[in-house]
């Protein structure tokens, strides 16, 4: 574990413990949702990642990206029989270096719609909310995230 992601992975995985531990602590109930996003890397709009990096001023960065990731093609090869090469519209390089950090742009902004503690790195989330009663579980479950 000495690469500087799985560091700031388990960062953001003690502060995310801590903040429950620290609610359990306090008598508070804690309901938490973890999701993954792992095939959500293949959906990533290149249109909409591309305006995102923009929107963060980041104009050159976007103009390399898009180069990146337009003229991208694939086919479909079953035994010896293959499909016709189809361009790429979508989905970022989940095995590249560049994929994790375009997804983490791409859902950036995912936190700005849910009220309770989330806590993102690549393609997991954890989200994390105090509840006092039944009230406060369903709106936990029904946030729009």
């Amino acid at each position: 574990m000495d690469s500087p992601s799985a560091k700031l992975y388990l960062t953001k995985l003690t502060a995310f413990c801590d903040e429950v531990t620290c609610s359990v602590d306090m008598g508070q109930v804690v309901d938490n949702t973890y999701l993954d996003f792992s095939k959500t890397f293949d959906k990533v709009s290149h249109r909409l990642l591309l305006e995102k990096l923009m929107r963060c001023g980041l104009d050159k960065w976007s103009e390399w990206v898009g180069s990146w990731l337009t003229g991208r093609t694939q086919r479909l090869v079953v035994n010896s029989s293959s499909s016709y090469w189809q361009p790429v519209t979508s989905g970022v390089p989940e095995r590249s270096i560049l994929g994790p950090a375009l997804f983490n742009i791409f859902i950036s902004d995912l936190g700005d719609v849910i009220k309770c503690t989330m806590v993102k790195f690549a393609d997991d989330a954890k989200l994390s909310g105090d509840v006092d009663a039944l009230e406060g579980r369903a709106s936990l479950q029904e946030d729009p995230g």
